[in-house]
């Protein structure tokens, strides 16, 4: 810019004076296209939506070659269950607690919504009691969330029950806290009537929250969409279907 601006004269003299940022823009540039060429093939995969060649691809890297990362990993999981091959997510964890035992507490929900997808509520519901309340997940209330969801699904309502109504105070994710106002005011309120009361007036509360951040239901759709790229979202259509209904009843 201050060559083609002010001529060559100014700009030598310009750079002169400035070369560590040229050093500091040659460097960043550097980086860039470096990490671009390390990474062409994910990203060529990933465009072209190719998840059995981006599968393998990321086998390859991730187990044969022992580049254990948790993006990478996240990644792999999220593409199995996109090819609803839930039994290789559980053969994944497998093989990284056997490996790096450390990337299971941070990917954890996705291992345990590949149980919840096995229709496995036991195993579903053993693994998110395991991993529950670590900070070190990706999303601690989400794992409350699905540690609740799979007591349901086992058919322990009052259990699920004293894990859904501190959530609904706790929970500052909106989804969640919508998510609970749902299943406090349907299942657990009728599968547990001496608890309807405490539920009906945490539903409520839980809604008032939501309605502050999403006051319509083109906003809350906008949220739901902008979440499409999470598989622990994606999955719970239906249910987020009855919560916005609630909501905007």
């Amino acid at each position: 810019m201050p060559f083609m601006a002010l001529g060559g004269e100014y700009a030598l003299t310009f750079w002169r004076s400035n070369w560590p940022l040229a050093s500091a823009l040659v460097a960043v540039l550097v980086m860039i296209d470096g990490f671009f060429g390390l990474n062409w093939k994910l990203f060529s995969l990933l465009e072209r939506e190719d998840w059995p060649a981006l599968a393998h691809y990321l086998e390859d890297r991730i187990v044969r070659k022992g580049r254990w990362s948790a993006r990478l990993v996240r990644l792999l999981a999220n593409t199995h269950l996109v090819l609803s091959d839930a039994s290789a997510v559980v053969e994944l964890e497998a093989k990284i607690a056997k490996a790096k035992s450390s990337l299971l507490n941070k990917n954890a929900l996705v291992f345990g919504v590949a149980r919840v997808l096995k229709n496995d509520p036991p195993s579903a519901v053993a693994f998110f009691a395991e991993h529950r309340g670590d900070k070190k997940s990706e999303s601690p209330e989400w794992v409350e969330w699905y540690y609740a969801f799979c007591l349901l699904l086992n058919k322990q309502f009052k259990e699920a029950c004293d894990v859904l109504l501190p959530l609904s105070v706790s929970a500052k994710d909106a989804i969640v806290l919508a998510l609970c106002a749902s299943f406090l005011r349907t299942a657990v309120a009728r599968a547990v009537p001496e608890k309807a009361v405490e539920c009906e007036k945490a539903s409520q509360n839980a809604i008032e929250r939501v309605k502050v951040k999403f006051a319509t239901r083109s906003a809350w759709n906008k949220e739901i969409e902008s979440t499409r790229a999470d598989i622990h979202v994606v999955v719970l259509g239906k249910s987020l279907e009855e919560a916005a209904e609630l909501l905007y009843a």
